[in-house]
């Protein structure tokens, strides 16, 4: 059965018009070539620890901690190079740690690939357990 689809309207004219479209969020899988939004979360040292894609939070509240990542991921889903762009010194190593086990989708075999590099920004959270 073929996913959902969202359909844009406009009413012009006395008539209505398709103007776009695209998957709803909740039928839309993560692809490879297109990148995920964030990895499940984790528990490190007694302490929550997530990954998240492009974000830009502070310290405070729940997060203790923060590291700003730059991961390279090779076809077959593994990361192969982490770049610390910037974070809290005694989070970096298990940053790192954190997002040498995260395993994303392998990229397909179409030429149209063949030569896609996958870098990505991520933010590495660390949230205070709830104890």
């Amino acid at each position: 059965m073929p996913p959902s689809w969202v359909s844009s309207f406009v009413y012009v004219d006395g008539h209505f018009r398709v103007v776009g479209g695209t998957y709803p969020f909740w039928s839309e899988g993560l692809t490879p070539y297109r990148g995920p939004m964030s990895l499940p979360p984790s528990t490190l040292r007694g302490m929550t620890v997530q990954g998240i894609a492009y974000r830009k939070d502070q310290t405070g509240g729940p997060i203790v901690g923060i590291v700003q990542l730059q991961i390279k991921v090779e076809r077959d889903g593994h990361v192969s190079k982490i770049k610390v762009l910037s974070g809290d010194q005694e989070f970096i190593e298990d940053a790192k740690s954190y997002m040498k086990s995260a395993q994303f989708p392998t990229m397909p075999d179409i030429p149209q690939l063949a030569n896609a590099e996958r870098k990505w920004d991520f933010e590495v959270a660390f949230f205070k357990s709830k104890s």
